[in-house]
């Protein structure tokens, strides 16, 4: 299981849709992400709970260190260019997506690589058997030189935005990007509600 997606998330998508509206965001384009982050965090014990559901096992959350709670603006001209990558500080990645549904378009994709066919992380005995140190040398000797070239991807999988959506992933395994960027201000632009957690150890 490493995508999972659930529809009609929250019971009042629309407060939390406000909330977003009404936050305070700051640029993090230098975080690998092309637009804007709300300065504060929006989360629950019951959020985590309802998170815990779905997977089916208990989750590490740890705000102070990961993004778990925080809106993402994402605008026509910040997110213009495509950035396949992986988010290898955690084990799931959250996507909810907060634009009505006649705004939505686009989603989160998945993808390989098409010179190496590598679609998702290798472990380090795979990356040796190619010749290399480990997958962080893999990764960047030949995926990083390639994460803004969207001719060296083919697209694998693909989740449509949709208001109220949830889409978790293994973002440290699967290769992904979101498909478009909209909107020129904070009402019109992409919004979603991002989540990166870990699986608390066994």
């Amino acid at each position: 299981m490493n995508i999972v997606v659930v529809d009609d998330f929250y019971e009042k998508p629309e407060v939390v849709r406000q909330l977003a509206l009404g936050a305070q965001y700051r640029d993090v384009t230098k975080m690998n992400y092309p637009g804007f982050q709300s300065l504060q965090s929006y989360s629950s014990n019951a959020l985590v709970g309802k998170f815990e559901k779905v997977l089916g096992r208990k989750l590490v959350i740890d705000p102070s260190s990961l993004t778990f709670g925080r809106f993402r603006i994402m605008l026509e001209e910040t997110g213009s260019r495509l950035k396949v990558h992986l988010d290898g500080f955690c084990d799931w990645t959250g996507v909810l997506y907060l634009n009505p549904n006649s705004d939505c378009r686009g989603g989160t994709g998945f993808y390989r690589h098409r010179r190496t066919g590598i679609d998702n992380r290798l472990s380090e005995e795979e990356s040796r058997a190619r010749g290399f140190a480990n997958w962080e040398d893999l990764e960047r000797s030949i995926i990083e030189p390639d994460t803004l070239n969207a001719d060296a991807w083919e697209q694998t999988g693909y989740v449509a935005m949709k208001f109220n959506r949830l889409v978790l992933f293994k973002g440290n395994l699967l290769f992904h990007c979101h498909t478009e960027s909209f909107g020129a201000d904070l009402k019109t632009g992409r919004m979603t509600q991002n989540f990166f957690f870990k699986e608390e150890l066994s």
